[in-house]
């Protein structure tokens, strides 16, 4: 923990600063299941050889380009 104290007055204002904080990561999660799912789907193999190298090749674009189109 970074030591930061932050003081809200309930803890429905509590729930809500912490799913602001989480919504990035969450729809982060999100659309990288999504690409794992597509794979698969697709019959690809993601734990071994060839299907495992584009499925990071995959992940390495989806990060350089997450967030920009919003």
């Amino acid at each position: 923990m970074s030591g930061i104290k932050i003081f809200v007055r309930n803890e429905a204002d509590k729930k809500s600063l912490i799913e602001d904080y989480l919504q990035e990561d969450n729809l982060y999660l999100e659309a990288l299941e999504k690409l794992k799912t597509g794979f698969i789907g697709q019959g690809i193999d993601i734990s071994r050889g060839e299907g495992r190298r584009a499925f990071i090749e995959a992940v390495r674009r989806f990060n350089e380009n997450f967030g920009k189109t919003a």
